[in-house]
């Protein structure tokens, strides 16, 4: 079982974003599914994911970052400014933890710093399922 954080914007119940990451979950198969263990940010019951007061939520984020195997980070700047995303990002990489980066960005330059700390960087959460789903077949069920 691979346990894979998931950083970048927050979506859910009130949000008028797009759910990527359920979009992700779907994408990367049934059969890899069964060997991970997502680790998303969460926001406390009632406050509407991307509002609130990140000292709240902080701390159970950075744990989830410490016990991940791997992170998954999308920079989607048409979304969020994703400077949460980026800080969790440096974290990982100073942790060793291996980055997969998806990029839907069209800015070129500002998000050079988190390309070069990834292992991988997709231009879609399609095309990053896949690297996903390959990742986690190595992580046997146990």
């Amino acid at each position: 079982m691979i346990h894979i954080y998931t950083a970048g914007y927050m979506a859910g119940p009130g949000s008028d974003r797009p759910d990527w990451r359920a979009e992700l979950n779907k994408m990367v198969g049934a059969e890899a599914r069964l060997n991970i263990d997502w680790l998303h940010p969460g926001v406390p019951d009632g406050v509407v994911p991307g509002t609130g007061d990140s000292k709240l939520y902080m701390v159970r984020d950075l744990a989830q970052i410490n016990r991940a195997d791997a992170i998954v980070a999308l920079f989607d700047l048409d979304q969020a400014r994703s400077l949460g995303s980026a800080s969790e990002i440096g974290i990982a990489y100073a942790q060793g933890k291996p980055i997969i980066m998806i990029d839907t960005s069209r800015e070129i330059g500002s998000l050079d710093f988190a390309r070069a700390l990834s292992v991988s960087v997709w231009p879609s959460i399609e095309t990053a399922a896949e690297a996903v789903a390959f990742l986690a077949k190595g992580f046997p069920r146990k």
